[in-house]
């Protein structure tokens, strides 16, 4: 795998986007890496880009629907087969219902390829 990745970044609210070449980052303790097989884009990134949302953290990637390949693990990750296909989930959702979603992730009690990462 390369040390570098391809990214389309947003520099400016209303100007185009930059294919980018960036280093690739590891994982932190907790968190998982992904080749980004497709990623959609909604209203919600349209209104970053056009700057109609405050204060966005520039530069940045817009997309938050993934659907991508796992590619590595950061420490005191699940244990999920790199082959396993997985999709983004980034709803805010009550603590208790994330906690019952985390729950069945670490029994095994995946359902379909959504995870829901924290």
């Amino acid at each position: 795998m390369s040390d570098t990745m391809r990214a389309m970044r947003l520099h400016a609210p209303g100007q185009p986007l930059r294919l980018e070449t960036l280093p690739r980052p590891e994982p932190a303790r907790g968190e998982v890496q992904l080749r980004v097989l497709a990623c959609g884009v909604c209203r919600t990134d349209l209104h970053v880009v056009d700057g109609e949302l405050p204060d966005p953290r520039l530069p940045l990637v817009p997309g938050h629907e993934v659907v991508g390949e796992i590619t590595a693990l950061g420490e005191e990750f699940l244990a999920l087969a790199p082959e396993v296909p997985i999709r983004t989930e980034t709803r805010a959702y009550p603590l208790e219902a994330a906690n019952r979603a985390l729950d069945d992730l670490r029994e095994g009690r995946l359902s379909g390829a959504a995870v829901l990462i924290p």
